[in-house]
């Protein structure tokens, strides 16, 4: 079971890969504005997730190998839903992201969500976690609007 859910999880990536960036191709090119195109970053993703779906499918067959060569105890070859809490908190957590988004901002949403997953993962390290993800957010803040010359939305409660 396990090792079917490892292609799986390759097959849906490089599939997700391959529409997004068909849908990518399928964006208007306009007579201003950058001379890449609009399509230009979204296939750059694309490509990006297909390599980590070729990547994945690298992996399930090194392990498939390997887990053939060695007894594999009945509990592996089984779903373990002991890490669903963890993945439903994980969930909840990006979409009160996305959530709070336009609400406070940019730079204020990613920073807490970014501190709230860092503590989540590594309890003891506070001031490492608030200076990681202070810096994390700041910089990709700088990243899309100067150098990509992006819009991010900068929230209700700072207009």
């Amino acid at each position: 079971m396990m090792i079917i859910a490892r292609y799986a999880l390759a097959a849906i990536s490089i599939c997700l890969a391959a529409g997004f960036f068909a849908a990518s191709s399928q964006l208007p090119v306009m007579g201003i504005g950058d001379p890449v195109g609009p399509s230009a970053f979204p296939m750059l993703i694309s490509g990006a997730l297909a390599v980590c779906g070729l990547l994945l499918a690298l992996e399930a067959r090194h392990k498939t190998k390997r887990e053939m060569g060695e007894k594999v105890p009945a509990s592996k070859t089984r779903a373990d839903l002991g890490d669903l809490p963890l993945v439903l908190g994980a969930s909840l957590w990006t979409g009160l992201y996305f959530l709070a988004f336009e609400q406070i901002g940019y730079i204020s949403a990613t920073f807490i969500f970014l501190f709230g997953g860092i503590v989540a993962f590594r309890r003891s390290r506070l001031v490492v976690s608030l200076i990681v993800a202070a810096g994390c957010s700041l910089g990709f803040y700088c990243v899309f609007v100067i150098l990509l010359g992006a819009q991010l939305p900068i929230g209700n409660l700072f207009e």
